[in-house]
């Protein structure tokens, strides 16, 4: 992935990951690899290694300890890769003050994802919500993630007077309104 590359979103999200310099046993290097592992189970771990200033090469290790490169991968784990090393970015920029302030607009993050990885992030979004007070405005079209907000407030594992979620419907025909949730 090319340095210098301005319009390949991967090469930006890798560069400007790499020069926050989060090492390993860190708080957000930990949270990279709890999403990567024990959440989205889609690597154990991550390498990313210069090419004499050019570029970067980034190599996963997928469950079965095998390594490949980033991009060997299927769409829907590089789409949440470099989903997290881009929060993990954003987050370690903006510090545990000024990251409350930050908003992410995130497009139709369940293309190419299972629907049980399309439930996650709702898991995910919570978290960096609560942990780190950033907010998030989604497209989607996903039932799975839509249903997994609703559950998660269903169980109490988000409380209802705590629900970091609003879900809106935007009919075809008709205005759009607000789906509110209910104990």
């Amino acid at each position: 992935f090319s340095i210098e590359d301005r319009n390949d979103y991967m090469s930006q999200v890798i560069r400007e990951f790499v020069a926050e310099r989060i090492v390993e046993g860190t708080e957000l290097s930990n949270f990279l690899y709890d999403w990567m592992y024990k959440h989205f189970e889609i690597a154990m771990g991550y390498d990313i290694k210069p090419i004499h200033g050019e570029a970067y090469t980034m190599e996963i290790t997928c469950m079965n300890g095998e390594k490949m490169p980033l991009a060997d991968l299927g769409m829907g784990a590089v789409q949440i890769i470099i989903m997290l090393l881009r929060l993990a970015t954003v987050i370690s920029r903006a510090g545990n003050l000024a990251i409350r302030r930050t908003t992410f607009i995130v497009e139709e993050p369940e293309q190419n994802l299972h629907p049980k990885l399309q439930s996650k992030l709702a898991d995910l979004f919570a978290f960096v919500n609560e942990k780190y007070g950033c907010q998030f405005v989604i497209e989607t079209h996903s039932e799975y993630l839509i249903r997994r907000t609703q559950a998660m407030i269903a169980t109490g594992e988000v409380p209802f007077e705590e629900n970091p979620f609003k879900v809106y419907y935007f009919p075809q025909d008709g205005q759009p309104y607000d789906m509110e949730n209910q104990e």
